[in-house]
């Protein structure tokens, strides 16, 4: 509905700004229960293991088609998110969708407890022969707590948003070949840190 209303052309214009929103949030819900049902399909294995069939994935492409919708989902918690990475950064060795998805979660994860006007930065550097993606804010204290709903959800009382836990998080992040670390700082609270394997074509080079 939200979209044949959308095509519409006599609708005013802060209407579309408004259908954009909620399509917008749609596609986020779609896109929560996916990465839910993935997790879900992982965590019942009796012994989680990197996934088969696992290829390259160009990093900036990913960057390119994400950092937009990465934006603006800071920006409706009224949080600013600064990106910080290299121009011509190497493919790495995952799931294209579902690395999608993840990277999209965590960012949503760590936002949510953020109180408005904080600053999200989320850096892309090589680390070896890994690509090294680090989340961290410029606020030690944070506003609001999650509140764990099961054993793989968390889930924030003030707004009703869901998140994975960490700890699927992690086993998630093993499962695409990678590697997710979370390290408390005193000056800025927690910074996670995920390792992603580099190409095998990329390193031989």
């Amino acid at each position: 509905l939200i979209q044949l209303l959308r095509k519409r052309a006599d609708l005013p214009e802060d209407v579309h700004r408004r259908l954009e929103i909620i399509a917008q949030e749609c596609q986020d819900q779609v896109e929560r229960f996916n990465l839910l049902f993935h997790a879900a399909e992982v965590m019942t294995s009796t012994a989680p293991s990197p996934m088969t069939g696992l290829c390259p994935v160009s990093v900036d492409e990913l960057l390119r088609d994400n950092i937009p919708r990465w934006q603006k989902q800071a920006q409706r918690r009224h949080l600013v998110l600064e990106m910080r990475y290299p121009d011509n950064l190497p493919a790495v060795t995952s799931d294209p969708n579902l690395l999608d998805q993840v990277l999209t979660g965590l960012v949503e994860h760590f936002s949510q407890t953020l109180p408005p006007l904080s600053v999200l930065q989320m850096s892309f550097s090589l680390a070896g022969s890994q690509l090294k993606v680090q989340l961290q804010a410029n606020e030690k204290q944070r506003s609001q707590t999650l509140a764990a709903l099961g054993k793989m959800l968390m889930w924030q009382p003030e707004t009703g948003q869901l998140s994975l836990n960490l700890t699927v998080t992690k086993t998630l992040f093993h499962a695409l070949g990678g590697k997710l670390t979370v390290r408390h700082d005193h000056r800025c609270g927690d910074i996670l840190t995920l390792y992603l394997p580099l190409n095998q074509e990329h390193q031989a080079y």
